[in-house]
């Protein structure tokens, strides 16, 4: 069962080291939320009392409430410079919790922030995508809502084969964020609006054909790595060094189309299947998360399967979900939908 979740909105030091931490909560799921403890490293504490602000202007969430040791029941000490926040969500004897780490600490890909600087949480629309993640906000905002204003940044450059050829077309997820796609230009240069973060890798997957001619390549990379500050233009090259697989257009894993519709939905959404070359022994799961990583659904189709209804728990809230297709083990799908 999915259950209220009281979600990091953003977090917020003061010069004096002190902290100021905004939760968000959707729609109809603020006051059913039993408790929520606050964690970090130093330890943890009930949120003894917080007061709802509705609306608050957010893209993200309906309601807002602000957190600072004086609604706990035992202080906590946040290091800004290096440490993590989490929230833990009590319900019905369930938890459900949320979590961003920062500055140095272990993990974190926030090691960019400055003084004055918060971290927050936004998801936006770019286009047909929705984009979410937590980033660097230069344009503190505590107790009024997120934007995309002083979080958001521009990545550009050329792409390079192994052979020292740009690439002419195609698209490629920017890693480590799935969900970011950018797009290759005839002479190999690119250009996309990123969220204000650290991004590391040193493979990349570039898809040269869309379905149903469907391929894909994945190589090795010349290690990326930089923390992109927000409203800024930070320009680096990649540059392939081999290739790993060629995935052929042909492939069961590359075959498999899923359409949502309607996307955004409300109270039921359908998902539409494609399973090309159908063999009835093949074994399908479809799973649905939520923006946490907890799984809402897990269904069993069968191979010949072509869609499936699904009408949310009431206790599931808005926002960015993601299905996960696997046929024999193997992912062959994956996506994000919204829920209004």
């Amino acid at each position: 069962m999915a259950l209220p979740l009281a979600s990091i909105s953003e977090i917020h030091f003061s010069t004096d080291g002190s902290w100021t931490i905004e939760l968000g909560f959707f729609f109809n799921y603020a006051s059913e939320v039993d408790s929520v403890r606050l964690e970090s490293s130093s330890g943890s504490s009930i949120i003894k009392f917080y007061t709802l602000i509705p609306g608050g202007g957010s893209t993200n969430f309906n309601h807002l409430a602000v957190i600072t040791n004086l609604n706990l029941q035992t202080p906590v000490s946040i290091n800004p410079l290096a440490d993590y926040v989490k929230t833990i969500s009590y319900n019905y004897g369930y938890e459900r919790s949320d979590y961003v780490a920062f500055g140095n600490y272990p993990g974190s890909f926030l090691d960019c922030k400055q003084r004055g600087e918060s971290i927050s949480y936004i998801s936006y629309l770019n286009g047909s995508d929705y984009r979410d993640s937590f980033c660097v906000d230069k344009s503190p905002t505590i107790g009024i809502g997120n934007d995309t204003t002083g979080k958001l940044s521009r990545y550009c450059g050329k792409i390079y084969d192994p052979s020292g050829n740009v690439f002419t077309h195609g698209y490629f997820s920017l890693p480590p964020h799935i969900g970011i796609f950018i797009d290759i230009q005839p002479n190999g240069s690119f250009l996309e609006t990123v969220f204000s973060r650290r991004y590391t890798f040193d493979t990349i997957t570039i898809v040269l054909t869309n379905w149903p001619n469907y391929s894909s390549q994945t190589y090795k990379v010349e290690h990326v790595d930089f923390c992109v500050r927000p409203d800024s233009l930070h320009t680096q090259d990649i540059i392939a060094t081999s290739l790993i697989t060629a995935a052929d257009k042909h492939e069961p894993d590359q075959e498999s189309v899923v359409v949502v519709s309607p996307n955004p939905f409300t109270d039921k959404v359908t998902f539409f299947f494609n399973m090309r070359n159908p063999d009835p022994s093949d074994e399908i799961s479809f799973t649905i998360y939520g923006r946490d990583g907890r799984q809402l659904k897990q269904i069993k189709p069968t191979a010949f399967q072509n869609k499936y209804e699904w009408t949310p728990d009431e206790y599931i809230p808005t926002g960015v979900l993601v299905f996960h297709m696997k046929k024999n083990g193997k992912t062959v799908k994956t996506g994000k939908f919204l829920k209004l």
